[in-house]
């Protein structure tokens, strides 16, 4: 796979110096990544995702086309080693930017969706929980930085990044109050997941994490830990289990029926219809809690 890669790296590249797009290339990995960046960037910018709508970042395997459209990025934006850490293996040169790296540690959460106590020295950015963007004001927290980082990679598109960072920064405020509003009501329901990706969500917003299917990404459930997820369910109340698009839905029903609940999508990834940009990813969630958690 490797060697086949490579091979298509070169190809490309060759394919690619004939190119006259003057514009800057910023290739993200996945929609939610894609956009934060389209946030910022401006008409002379040119913005890109890898991993099709409906994909894991965790599990994608990049194809040939991905690294001619790595090979083409001035730019290239991922949101984790431990996330999507793939895109940092592609073959080719060019400005590598890692998202989490940029999260100030205040805003640090594990997969339990507790917060990481500044005295923790053995918890790095590379053990955390990488969906920050699940939580608006996160997603501000990063901006400053973000912007400094392209600012330096791409000077001539430097003010348009800083003056569009800021702006974005205040229109999260506004997505925060909304979200707040949205969630109020069902603030203190428990929640279960197939997949511990809106953790920061949760925990912005006054939610308890009851427990994931999958503990952590990728990791198979024994028998034993699915039997105590079910009686944990049927203790807490609650009505609902939540799946993802990009997950399987059979351990999800099968759950479900057992422990008498209604099954709920929520997306952490986005890229579909009326979940192409990022305020419309995060109110789609908000409302799919408070919609599936206000008849407990």
């Amino acid at each position: 796979m490797k060697k086949l890669l490579l091979f298509f790296s070169v190809i490309f590249a060759i394919a690619s110096c004939g190119s006259q797009n003057t514009k800057t290339i910023i290739v993200t990995t996945s929609n939610p990544i894609y956009a934060i960046i389209k946030e910022i960037a401006g008409p002379r910018v040119d913005v890109r995702y890898i991993i099709p709508s409906g994909a894991s970042p965790h599990t994608y395997q990049p194809k040939p086309s991905d690294v001619y459209k790595s090979q083409a990025a001035n730019v290239l934006i991922y949101a984790a080693d431990n996330n999507d850490g793939w895109a940092a293996k592609l073959p080719g040169s060019r400005n590598l930017l890692q998202l989490v790296e940029l999260l100030p540690r205040e805003y640090w959460i594990n997969y339990r969706g507790e917060k990481v106590s500044a005295a923790d020295t053995t918890i790095t950015s590379k053990n955390i929980d990488t969906h920050f963007w699940m939580d608006p004001l996160a997603v501000k927290a990063i901006l400053p930085a973000l912007a400094d980082t392209l600012a330096k990679i791409d000077p001539q598109n430097a003010a348009t990044y800083r003056t569009n960072a800021e702006l974005f920064s205040n229109r999260l405020d506004l997505l925060h109050r909304q979200v707040d509003n949205i969630l109020h009501n069902v603030k203190g329901k428990t929640v279960f997941l197939h997949h511990p990706s809106i953790m920061y969500m949760l925990q912005r917003y006054g939610l308890l994490y009851g427990g994931s299917i999958e503990e952590a990404p990728g990791k198979e459930p024994s028998p034993k830990y699915i039997a105590s997820l079910i009686q944990k369910i049927k203790e807490s109340g609650t009505k609902a289990i939540f799946n993802e698009p990009q997950l399987s839905d059979k351990a999800v029903k099968s759950i479900a029926d057992e422990a008498k609940v209604s099954v709920y999508l929520l997306d952490p990834i986005g890229g579909t219809s009326g979940r192409e940009n990022y305020q419309d990813l995060i109110l789609f969630n908000a409302r799919t809690l408070a919609k599936a958690l206000a008849g407990d």
